[in-house]
């Protein structure tokens, strides 16, 4: 079931072509791997079910399975998190694993939700935890437009 949400969410990639020896590119292959090499360590940290869906999509809609990759504001890492809001979730500022401190960031904004709609008696949201995760408590358009690019990926 996970390599298939890695496939899914590779197959965005439309730029990239079938080589001339009619192996896949590199690039692709690589992406496929680092897919994959997430979905382990979110399951292994207690991320089930859909929540795997949704940690591929965001991975794809913040760095397209780039781990180097550094945002504007300094996020790092596939889940571009922030180091000075998240490194305490994963061995602290100096020996953060970035990956693994959106995933247990992801993990506590899945609870926070599951708490706030057993509360409230409402249906737990997905689109919430995703406007949250890119968001915090801010609300604005962009954010929006993020949940459902995230959602819109895994769905394909």
């Amino acid at each position: 079931m996970g390599f298939a949400m890695c496939h899914k969410a590779s197959s965005g990639l439309k730029d990239m072509r079938w080589d001339r020896d009619g192996t896949r590119p590199k690039i692709v292959v690589q992406r496929l791997a680092r897919c994959a090499n997430l979905l382990v360590r979110a399951h292994r940290e207690g991320i089930r079910y859909a929540g795997l869906a949704r940690v591929v999509g965001i991975a794809y809609a913040e760095t397209n399975f780039r781990p180097g990759a550094v945002g504007s504001v300094g996020e790092r890492g596939m889940l571009q998190v922030t180091p000075e809001k998240h490194c305490h979730l994963a061995g602290g500022l100096k020996a953060c694993d970035y990956d693994l401190a959106g995933l247990r960031y992801f993990k506590s904004l899945v609870a926070r939700e599951k708490r706030r709609a057993s509360k409230a008696r409402q249906r737990f949201s997905w689109t919430l935890v995703l406007w949250r995760y890119n968001g915090g408590k801010t609300y604005a358009k962009k954010v929006e437009a993020y949940a459902r690019t995230a959602l819109h990926r895994w769905r394909r």
